[in-house]
Parts: C-alpha cells; sequence; structure tokens
C-alpha cells in the first residue's frame, strides 16, 4: 500500500549565534536615515548613511556584509558594499549616493547578508524638488560696523538664502540690496547661497544707519552701521 501524504510542524529556523551563544540580531540607523533639507535631482547626498547590527542585548556584530542599494528615484550608488566594523557598524560614505531625477522622497536600503536579521533592510530618504526657490534670509556676516564717514567698510555685508526648509542653500536667488538714503541694486546669490556687497559710507556722521537686504517673497533683514566724523 502506498504511504499516505502527511503534515508536520515547521521546523525552527537555526538560532545565529555569536561567541555559541544564540541571539536575535537586530539592524538599526545610527546615521542619515532621514534630512529636512531638499535636494535637486543629481545631487550627491553629503551625509554618511550608516547602520549598526547588534542583538537586542547589546552585542555587537562584527564582519558582516552591509549591502546599500537604491530602492527608488533612479539614483547611482558606489562603495556598495560595505563591512561592519568592531563597533558593529557600516556606513556608506558622504557623497557616495548620487540622487536621480525624480522629485520627490528617493530611497536607498541597507541590507545585512544574513539571515534572522529583524528591521532588515533598513530603509534612507531624501527629498528631491524640481525647483529650489529662495524662501529664507540670514546675516551672515558685516553687521553692527563702524567706520569714518567717505570710507568703505572694514567687512563687506554678506547674507545666505535658503530654501524653506531653512536648511538648503539656493543659488541664484535675487537679492535686493537696498541702502536707506541711498542706491538699490540686485546682487543673487551664488552656489553657495551667499550675496554681498561692500559699503561706502556717505559724508553724514550717523549712529544707527541702515542697509535692507530682501528676498523676492519679502524675507529680509537689516544692517546696521554707524559713521563716525
Amino acid at each position: 500500500m502506498p504511504t499516505p501524504p502527511t503534515i508536520h510542524p515547521l521546523k525552527a529556523a537555526a538560532s545565529i549565534q555569536i561567541g555559541g551563544e544564540p541571539f536575535t540580531a537586530v539592524l538599526t540607523g545610527i546615521c542619515g536615515t532621514s534630512s529636512k533639507r531638499q535636494f535637486l535631482p543629481g545631487a550627491a547626498v553629503p551625509e554618511i548613511l550608516r547602520v549598526r547590527l547588534s542583538t537586542k542585548a547589546g552585542k555587537l556584530w562584527q564582519g558582516i556584509t552591509i549591502r546599500f542599494e537604491v530602492a527608488s528615484g533612479g539614483g547611482t550608488l558606489s562603495n556598495a558594499d560595505q563591512i561592519t566594523d568592531r563597533l558593529g557598524a557600516a556606513a556608506l560614505p558622504r557623497n557616495a549616493w548620487v540622487l536621480g531625477p525624480a522629485v520627490g522622497t528617493q530611497t536607498v536600503t541597507a541590507t545585512a547578508l544574513v539571515a534572522g536579521v529583524e528591521a532588515n533592510p533598513h530603509l534612507f530618504r531624501r527629498v528631491v524638488a524640481g525647483e529650489l526657490t529662495g524662501s529664507i534670509i540670514r546675516i551672515v556676516s558685516g553687521n553692527g560696523q563702524s567706520g569714518p564717514a567717505n570710507s568703505t567698510l572694514p567687512l563687506p555685508l554678506i547674507v545666505a538664502v535658503f530654501a524653506a526648509d531653512g536648511i538648503t542653500p539656493v543659488a541664484g536667488a535675487n537679492v535686493t540690496w537696498q541702502i536707506i538714503g541711498g542706491n538699490t541694486i540686485i546682487i543673487p546669490s551664488d552656489n553657495q547661497g551667499q550675496s554681498g556687497v561692500s559699503l561706502q559710507t556717505g559724508g553724514t556722521p550717523s549712529a544707527n544707519s541702515v542697509v535692507i537686504a530682501r528676498l523676492d517673497n519679502g524675507s529680509s533683514v537689516s544692517f546696521i552701521y554707524s559713521v563716525t566724523a
């Protein structure tokens, strides 16, 4: 008579061991998981992306390959395979992730190439905008100076322009510089998001003269300077 079919309980997966002791491993993101900063398509991500492989009891797992892979957005990676160090950490270097053309959230995964790891893979996210607009302006240097009449102040007046996130520098934003009682000029922000002017004082001594730097959206900052006789 043929042997009838039978069913059996599933066999438990073999325990992972480190130092002869079974444990449950967890992959945790410890640096660069997300950022409030916005990026343009094709930009390199300047932050380090780092994960740590450890047990729930806190033991660290060295010598395991962590593979970083683009999950969405069409970007590229270099140095994608990293080995966990004595602290159980592995990292994708700065600028190794070059963002793709897709606008919105782009992602990279970090996967421990070993079985039985919880929270594996770990997901890193960056937001890509189609265009960055200057929304926030801040003084970098040059405020509160003093100089003789008909002279150039020692330091230039410099501002920095940022996107709405307050972190990402914006190049090419129009900064309108207006000296109260004097002229007005427009100096676009450079690749670092900065705009600056030098100031020639007038011939009249003054304790609180003002220069205003303004963005197209109306955001502005004021520089105060004094003119001595």
